[in-house]
């Protein structure tokens, strides 16, 4: 008799483990959502357009004098955005100085025909999201400009509307 009693002793204890580990391989699964909002963004940046040395008696007095600046943009990937260079809308920058006024232009084409300001006159880029879209801005400083020796100086600012 005890040996049938062990005997069930252990076929019970084995039917125990059995539903006890499997009540411990038992499982729940529910989801997360996981999100993310890419903001758009673009960012500029520009160098000081520095003409140099005007001469309105000899070297400038029948050509204009040219310059360029350096213009980097990058924005968000496949955003579109608008370059633009502020004006005051009258269609004629000029650089001062006490008394004094030279007038120049800013182009967005080497060949400076097509002016770079606000309004119908800017650049559109897509952003790459980490490729700078590199440009060039393009100045003339008109010829024969009769003005006093000094040192001439406007701001401008360059923006982009995303």
């Amino acid at each position: 008799m005890k040996k049938a009693n062990h005997i069930l002793t252990g076929a019970f204890v084995l039917v125990m483990l059995a539903a006890t580990q499997a009540g411990m391989a038992a499982t729940d699964a529910a989801q997360m959502q996981v999100s993310v909002e890419v903001i758009a963004n673009c960012k500029i940046l520009v160098t000081n357009l520095a003409f140099g040395a005007y001469d309105p008696l000899l070297q400038h007095s029948k050509e204009p004098l040219d310059g360029t600046a350096s213009m980097s943009v990058l924005c968000t990937k496949d955003l579109r955005a608008t370059v633009l260079i502020e004006d005051d809308g009258s269609g004629t920058r000029k650089m001062k100085a006490p008394g004094s006024e030279v007038s120049y232009a800013i182009f967005s084409d080497s060949a400076r025909t097509r002016p770079w300001g606000t309004g119908g006159n800017a650049v559109q880029v897509t952003g790459t999201g980490s490729t700078p879209r590199e440009m060039t801005v393009y100045g003339r400083v008109a010829a024969s400009q009769v003005v006093p020796a000094g040192s001439y100086t406007d701001a401008v600012t360059a923006r982009v509307d995303f």
